[in-house]
């Protein structure tokens, strides 16, 4: 009881968290080291922490991070799982080095190496708490699954067909622009029509892949034809229907907005065709 007490005071004069000191007390030793090689593990894992917050900031220098705009469903859910075991072992490790910390107190509290000791594990500590809120903004695999919307009244396609053949030019469109977009989001089918939210910055729009339409023959009968087109709406405020709203909601703002035909020649088409297939694997069937 008194050892208890005792550690207790020393942890709360260097900071360390009580929930920490009821797992060191409450554990069984899983093995000694020497003081030396105890500090050097602390320096380690707190290198280890800060190394693996820097790459969970990173959307460039790291590929394995997961990023729904360039993985498909099932290698975010592997990055992620990867992430987060790296991380929950890690942790492991500093709260054997807690509990070693206090072995270190109890037989030989008069250690120079004691201090040192606790400040290195403090800062690993710190370190832990900064990867671990992070990484906790990632959303979780099976949070960024929605259900697939399949609807058809006609009225996206009749506005898609309308702009279509119209005198609008077709604009030149740089894969960049709709690749490189902040959050991705496929909404649904509507009309025959692949209904995708893009949002850059505070700006957002919607994608359109694919369209149908009613082409009468020669006897006036009307016959469906399918286009392999890209079409873009109006920028509008990302607020506005906003990420949560129903895909029907989305539907209803689209359709208040212009569409622009894209020239998606050659490899933008290919490109372009590859984003959108991934951002639709994060979705399911309803």
């Amino acid at each position: 009881m008194l050892i208890r007490v005792a550690v207790a005071a020393v942890c709360l004069i260097w900071g360390i968290a009580t929930p920490f000191l009821e797992k060191s007390v409450s554990a069984q030793a899983t093995g000694t080291v020497s003081e030396t090689q105890l500090l050097e593990t602390l320096r380690s894992l707190r290198d280890q922490f800060a190394a693996l917050k820097a790459e969970v900031e990173s959307t460039t220098g790291s590929p394995s991070r997961p990023d729904r705009n360039n993985m498909d469903f099932e290698r975010y859910r592997t990055a992620f799982g990867t992430y987060q075991s790296r991380i929950e072992d890690l942790y492991r490790q500093l709260s054997t080095g807690y509990e070693q910390i206090g072995r270190v107190y109890r037989t030989n509290p008069k250690s120079p190496l004691y201090k040192t000791l606790v400040s290195t594990y403090l800062e690993a500590k710190g370190e832990y708490d900064g990867v671990s809120a992070l990484f906790g903004t990632i959303p979780p695999p099976e949070k960024l699954q929605t259900v697939a919307i399949i609807s058809a009244d006609k009225r996206l396609n009749r506005r898609i067909a309308a702009t279509v053949k119209s005198d609008q030019p077709v604009q030149a469109v740089n894969p960049k622009d709709i690749l490189s977009a902040d959050e991705s989001r496929f909404i649904g089918t509507f009309d025959a029509v692949e209904m995708f939210l893009l949002i850059k910055g505070d700006k957002a729009c919607y994608v359109f892949f694919g369209w149908r339409d009613d082409e009468g023959n020669e006897a006036g009968k009307k016959n469906n034809s399918y286009h392999l087109s890209v079409l873009r709406s109006d920028f509008f405020p990302k607020e506005s229907p906003g990420t949560s709203a129903t895909a029907q909601q989305h539907l209803e703002n689209a359709l208040k907005l212009n569409f622009f035909a894209l020239d998606t020649s050659g490899e933008i088409l290919t490109d372009i065709n590859e984003f959108l297939t991934r951002i639709k694997s994060y979705s399911r069937d309803k």
